[in-house]
């Protein structure tokens, strides 16, 4: 074969060997094409199906089960306790001011003196609950009534002293000292953090620990709709918990009566969680209605409104309240701890403290608690209204004033000038001094004059 026939056959294999590598290039483009596209799967995050295609397609982490979350940044569920007592009256009558054993004097300035025996179990909780029955003013005209009760108000120290932070307005003793009382009162709660609910108004505050509480209270008598309404209100502003501070029922009954029972259920029928009672003076049965509680009277607690009580048992609820890893809140345990009012049983030094488990009088309070007590009821017996409420004892000594002049008649003789000097001496005195025996400016403040409750 010549030399041209040679060129010619190389050049043939040539332009074959090019076609042959032409194609296999294109193959392999057309291999390369028909990868996945990110955006049809939907697993995989929206910013790389924009993007462009992962440098490891045979292993894409999205195919990987997720990672568990470190369990605390995982929504965790939270327990939160409320504590409820009943009346705190942390104050005197102007008129006991005089006896040694009244509250003002037996506490002083020593603002932990009446809760010293609870308070830690007040300090381990996240809020607690009293009825402050009575006013906070350095002084004032007290209302016409049988009884008025005022405190200085240097005894918000009470409260906060003893981590009480939120109290009830709505009872019969807030005004006892008139517009100017009340406004006293609410200016030092305001000044000291203590929050407060007055009567047929809501509220609505948070704990430190971040548990958002409303409140709604009403005395002796409740406007079911305004109730329903200012209910649903709190729950549109965060409420959590809704708490009914209700003041009625009858003092000294043990049963509770119809008025009672029908504001209770018409409350938790409108979402209210807690109906806290007050007023009767004595401890009645707590209900579970409706998903809701109603603790219908939690009696007297650190009451400075009686020295000497017939019934010095009381209690200290503490209601746990759950908020689920949801969000949702439910109410949890019910803890009761028996009180006495005081630390000693034969009169009342204002100190409620813890009684002993298992003891008849421990067991007599969860008795009462239950709605299965049988003892006899112990209706207060107040005597006539006074007109006034301190008038009457300046007038006590206007007597002795004509008392002088008795002797006038008794000098008939004008003959013996010295004699008609001589009984006004003796004799003469000692009839005035009967009806103004020291005694009797004291009698109002004397233990057995303050008996009845407030």
């Amino acid at each position: 074969m010549d030399r041209k026939k040679w060129i010619i056959l190389i050049a043939v294999c040539a332009v074959i060997l090019a076609a042959a590598v032409t194609c296999a290039v294109v193959v392999e483009i057309s291999r390369g094409s028909r990868q996945p596209t990110l955006q049809s799967d939907p697993t995989v995050p929206s910013t790389e199906a924009q993007g462009t295609l992962p440098s490891r397609p045979t292993e894409p982490p999205v195919t990987q089960p997720p990672e568990t979350l470190p369990p605390e940044t995982l929504p965790q569920e939270q327990r939160y306790t409320l504590t409820f007592v009943g009346d705190c009256t942390l104050g005197t009558m102007p008129d006991w001011m005089s006896y040694e054993g009244c509250f003002n004097n037996v506490v002083g300035d020593n603002y932990d003196y009446p809760f010293q025996n609870v308070a830690e179990l007040f300090r381990d909780d996240d809020c607690t609950f009293a009825n402050l029955e009575g006013v906070f003013a350095n002084g004032g005209t007290p209302g016409i009534k049988r009884f008025t009760f005022r405190g200085p108000t240097a005894y918000v120290n009470i409260l906060t002293g003893s981590s009480v932070e939120a109290v009830t307005l709505a009872n019969n003793h807030s005004y006892d000292f008139g517009e100017a009382g009340y406004l006293s009162t609410k200016q030092v709660l305001t000044d000291a953090g203590v929050d407060f609910v007055e009567a047929n108004r809501s509220t609505l505050f948070s704990t430190e620990s971040g548990l958002i509480i409303g409140m709604y209270a009403a005395n002796y008598t409740m406007d079911v709709s305004d109730m329903a309404a200012q209910a649903a209100d709190l729950r549109a502003r965060g409420a959590e918990i809704v708490i009914l501070a209700l003041h009625c029922g009858d003092e000294g009954i043990y049963t509770t009566n119809d008025k009672q029972i029908g504001y209770a259920h018409a409350a938790i029928d409108a979402g209210v969680d807690i109906v806290w009672g007050h007023h009767p003076h004595v401890l009645q049965r707590i209900e579970e209605y409706s998903g809701g509680i109603i603790y219908y009277s939690l009696g007297n607690f650190s009451f400075g409104g009686n020295h000497n009580p017939r019934d010095k048992d009381t209690a200290i609820l503490r209601q746990e309240i759950i908020r689920r890893a949801d969000g949702t809140v439910e109410l949890g345990v019910l803890t009761i701890v028996p009180c006495r009012l005081s630390s000693v049983t034969g009169w009342n030094d204002f100190r409620p403290t813890p009684m002993a488990e298992g003891t008849e009088e421990y067991e007599r309070v969860l008795q009462k608690l239950g709605g299965t007590f049988t003892g006899p009821d112990i209706p207060p017996n107040y005597g006539p209204m006074p007109t006034a409420p301190t008038e009457p004892q300046p007038t006590e000594p206007q007597p002795t004033q004509p008392r002088p002049t008795e002797p006038e008649p008794t000098v008939p003789e004008p003959t013996q000038p010295a004699e008609p000097t001589v009984p006004t001496v003796p004799v003469e005195p000692t009839e005035p001094s009967e009806p103004t025996v020291p005694p009797e400016p004291t009698e109002p403040s004397e233990p057995s004059e303050p008996t009845d409750d407030g």
